[in-house]
């Protein structure tokens, strides 16, 4: 059966940004099989590309607390 949007969001959606990298493999590993052209591929592209932009703020604001982030 081939992956729709939904399937996308349902990986992503409930998820914080602490865990967007395994959300990311998870997606990626969903989606692979699929053409690069493919709708659910560039739609999975966009929303991978947004969790990890806020994990990217999420980082930004406890340094700025001066906290250490470690991975």
């Amino acid at each position: 059966m081939e992956p729709t949007a939904r399937d996308v969001d349902r990986l992503i959606g409930p998820a914080t940004p602490h865990f967007a990298y395994q959300i990311r493999q998870r997606v990626e590993n969903l989606v692979g099989d699929l053409p690069a052209e493919h709708p659910v591929r560039a739609y999975a592209a966009q929303r991978l590309a947004l969790t990890l932009r806020d994990l990217q703020a999420m980082v930004r604001q406890v340094k700025e607390q001066g906290l250490d982030v470690k991975f």
